[in-house]
């Protein structure tokens, strides 16, 4: 393997108006990308056994799904920053 992709996500919960009863029903929780790390993905983790089995290949950032904070040119900025710097860092470990 020479490359693979990162991203991270948040849950967040999501209802649904009932207004029959004036009430909100559950509905199943939907994922959001976020900043590499700001997730509940373990990607320190990840990085770390991919370099114990040997892995000397590229990370990649994924931003193709909608990010939290949206897709302004400043946040899509920040949010490869962010990637850089960890990725930096977790390969350093």
């Amino acid at each position: 393997m020479v490359q693979t992709t990162l991203a991270d996500y948040v849950r967040l919960k999501r209802f649904a108006y009932q207004p029959g009863l004036v009430n909100y029903r559950a509905l199943d929780a939907m994922v959001r990308a976020v900043p590499l790390g700001d997730g509940f993905l373990d990607l320190r983790g990840f990085v770390r056994a991919l370099k114990e089995a040997g892995f000397r290949g590229y990370l990649a950032y994924e931003m193709c799904s909608p990010l939290l904070g949206g897709g302004s040119e400043e946040n899509l900025d920040a949010c490869a920053r962010t990637a850089r710097e960890k990725m930096r860092a977790w390969t350093a470990d």
